[in-house]
């Protein structure tokens, strides 16, 4: 029975998995005890029947299976293609509902996974307090013999103890995984944050913002993501405080920033914070009419997307409810008059905090409902899916409708495996 379990999910939902996944679940490696941040396996019945708790409705995307759990709350989730096929891993993140890639396969994604604890060692505070041991890289060793079986060379940067090798500094990490393709814009994500960050973003507290008289937000955070924000008085007491750390306490690598947010463009345009981060490199250097095209395309992705914590970009007014719109009120003489004029963008630029939500929502269903009347049935799907996640919905009760059309038009539009992942999370809206 247990031999056949992959082809039990594939027949629930509609799937085609690949054979990694497939080796998941019929070998039963998810029965493993270990593995890094995500090791939390669903067993295969409650992938077939999930339990309550595990479907976070209208929170995860409503194309996602959650796979893998950790410890508090979040899941390294199967994101599923229109036919039916598995497009990526992501791990989707409970507080606040907002995701990041992790790689295009259940490998990938292990060993990423894995590689976090190497990459961030501070993430250790959200999970048990003892050193790593062998345990911690079970699942990446898994993945690292699956893919050497199946023909990629991948990197191990773990010794036969389980500790991090000495030898790999995060940056090298980072390098090795780049070198075999794994994660891709997990990885690019992580050198922007390399090339941005120096002693005075990593020792900020809350308390040196009071020292200097200034609100945390927005002004202090504004120079957590550009140090060129500082004002040369600030910039005095707070390299007082670093002197000690290093020479330029407040140095970052803007253009290679930008450099790897375009390579991840040229691959994908739906992750919020490349174009954030594009858009700023090519503003903060006086070329407004790119930053204006970057920012337009960011401001069409979903609010879920930014990684805003991270890359310190929630400092602009909540009314704007995106940073891309608060940047493009502040290049608005750069719009050309057809930009001016596009009603999505008004709707932002309103700055209206209290219904700005409710704008938006409003926007992408009248959308989806005009693509239904004209039978584009796949657009449809697209537009109730941004009804419901572009900036979330309230009340909770307005997901009922857009879990119901995203079921009606996956259907329609030929995708029964969108439409049964569209029904198993409306089955937990309540």
């Amino acid at each position: 029975m247990t031999g056949r379990w992959s082809t039990q999910l594939e027949q629930r939902y509609s799937l085609q998995l690949p054979d990694d996944v497939r080796d998941w679940l019929n070998e039963q490696i998810w029965k493993e005890v270990g593995g890094a941040e995500f090791r939390r396996a669903q067993t295969p019945e409650q992938l077939l029947d999930p339990a309550p708790g595990s479907i976070w409705a209208g929170f995860m995307l409503p194309d996602t299976l959650p796979l893998i759990g950790n410890d508090y709350g979040d899941w390294l989730c199967l994101r599923i293609a229109p036919d039916g096929t598995v497009s990526e891993l992501i791990h989707w993140s409970h507080c606040g509902g907002d995701w990041i890639p992790y790689g295009q396969s259940l490998t990938e994604a292990l060993l990423y996974d894995a590689a976090v604890r190497v990459l961030y060692p501070q993430r250790a505070a959200f999970v048990d307090p003892e050193p790593p041991g062998p345990h911690v890289f079970r699942l990446a060793e898994w993945a690292c013999r699956w893919m050497t079986d199946h023909g990629r060379a991948v990197p191990r940067f773990w010794a036969s103890d389980g500790q991090p090798r000495q030898d790999r500094d995060p940056a090298a990490v980072l390098a090795h995984l780049a070198d075999a393709g794994v994660a891709e814009f997990a990885v690019r994500r992580d050198r922007i944050l390399e090339y941005l960050d120096n002693p005075f973003k990593a020792g900020s507290e809350t308390g040196w913002a009071r020292e200097l008289g200034v609100p945390w937000e927005p002004e202090y955070v504004s120079w957590l993501f550009d140090t060129a924000h500082i004002p040369t008085a600030a910039r005095a007491r707070l390299a007082c405080k670093l002197a000690e750390t290093a020479d330029e306490p407040f140095a970052q690598d803007w253009s290679a920033a930008e450099a790897e947010a375009i390579a991840v463009l040229r691959r994908r345009q739906d992750l919020g914070w490349a174009f954030d981060i594009a858009g700023w490199a090519a503003e903060r250097r006086g070329d407004r009419c790119v930053a204006v095209e970057r920012y337009l395309g960011g401001l069409q992705t979903s609010w879920f997307s930014d990684d805003a914590l991270r890359f310190r970009t929630h400092w602009f007014d909540e009314g704007y409810g995106k940073f891309a719109a608060s940047r493009l009120a502040a290049l608005h003489d750069a719009l050309t008059p057809q930009q001016q004029q596009d009603p999505y963008l008004a709707i932002f630029l309103n700055n209206d905090r209290d219904t700005l939500r409710r704008r938006v929502q409003q926007y992408w269903i009248t959308q989806a409902r005009e693509a239904q009347r004209r039978e584009i049935h796949r657009q449809a799907y697209r537009n109730y899916y941004r009804a419901g996640w572009d900036l979330g919905m309230l009340p909770i009760s307005a997901y009922d409708e857009v879990f119901a059309q995203l079921r009606a038009t996956a259907l329609a539009g030929g995708s029964p495996a969108l439409a049964a992942l569209a029904a198993l999370h409306h089955q937990f809206l309540y």
